[in-house]
């Protein structure tokens, strides 16, 4: 086999015949996979939108994002009624707490009473705000 001017021409001169001939007869490598590319733009590509892959995923995401709202929903819903009620927790807190001065000023004989009327409405509001 005659030898074949390439780049390696020096190292293919320096190598004997045999070597040579085994260098050449080896098969030819598959060549290296290339992206798909319309143009000079890696990012046109070509994709089946229609496949059944896609829409699948295409369910998903709309199931997600119907969940996200409908949970997002829920938790604006809780914080207003939470917000509202405790609004209302403390202003009736503060109304019975005025009754109890009166009541108090009023009959100092029911001093105990009226302190163990503050302290289970005091003890039942900082269990609600937990």
């Amino acid at each position: 086999m005659a030898r074949r001017s390439t780049y390696h021409s020096i190292v293919i001169n320096l190598l004997p015949d045999a070597e040579i001939e085994r260098f050449f007869d080896k098969p030819p490598q598959a060549p290296m996979a290339r992206p798909q590319v319309v143009g000079s733009s890696a990012l046109e590509t070509s994709y089946d939108f229609e496949s059944e892959s896609v829409v699948q995923m295409r369910d998903e995401m709309r199931r997600v994002q119907l969940e996200s709202e409908v949970k997002v929903g829920i938790a604006e819903f809780k914080t207003e009624f939470l917000s509202e009620m405790l609004s209302d927790m403390k202003l009736l807190d503060h109304q019975i707490n005025q009754l109890l001065v009166r009541i108090n000023a009023k009959h100092p004989d029911m001093k105990q009473e009226v302190l163990m009327i503050k302290k289970l409405l005091a003890d039942f509001n900082a269990k609600k705000r937990k």
